[in-house]
């Protein structure tokens, strides 16, 4: 049993970034998948960088061991869905164990 096993315990709906159609010029929703996680309010309060290098104040981060989530995609947190703009891992290898992500969303 890993550290993930019993942490990250919730399932967590999740979509990847829409697409434009190209013939249609409209949006396209992304396939919609689902993580094991764990999610909490954000402690931040002071701005970090995104993925596109801008800075945010982050709305949740999320904890999980599954490497499907990356930058852009949708998170559902309650009712809503939430942008993924700031992704960070944690090698555990050293542990037998897969790596960490760190989900920060807006």
């Amino acid at each position: 049993m890993t550290w993930g096993d019993w942490a990250h315990t919730s399932e967590i709906s999740c979509q990847e970034p829409a697409a434009r159609d190209e013939w249609s010029g409209t949006e396209v929703a992304g396939e919609p998948y689902t993580i094991s996680g764990t999610w909490q309010v954000s402690k931040n309060v002071a701005p970090i960088l995104g993925g596109d290098g801008k800075e945010f104040v982050p709305r949740h981060t999320v904890f999980t061991n599954d490497p499907k989530t990356k930058y852009l995609h949708k998170i559902k947190i309650g009712d809503e869905w939430e942008t993924v703009m700031a992704v960070q891992s944690w090698d555990r290898s050293m542990f037998g164990e897969p790596p960490t992500y760190k989900l920060e969303t807006v």
